[in-house]
């Protein structure tokens, strides 16, 4: 069986803020040796985008969120 368009947009949220925290997390040495200016900003958008992945796939994978911690979702 296939899975519903809610759990596909949840697993991309997840997938999406996987990826800029990698990204983020890859800019750490060139910014705390402070010798490139670009590693600042690409970490910059990195933070942006994760913060924003998690505005908005917050909605889409809250029940996903609430099942694993062992809550009943809202319905």
């Amino acid at each position: 069986m296939g899975k519903s368009s809610p759990q596909v947009l949840c697993q991309f949220g997840i997938n999406y803020m996987l990826e800029q925290t990698q990204r983020l997390v890859d800019e750490l040495p060139g910014v705390q040796l402070g010798r490139d200016i670009e590693a600042i900003h690409r970490m910059r958008v990195a933070s942006r985008r994760l913060a924003t992945g998690l505005d908005v796939f917050n909605i889409a994978c809250q029940r996903k969120i609430q099942a694993l911690a062992g809550r009943n979702p809202p319905r």
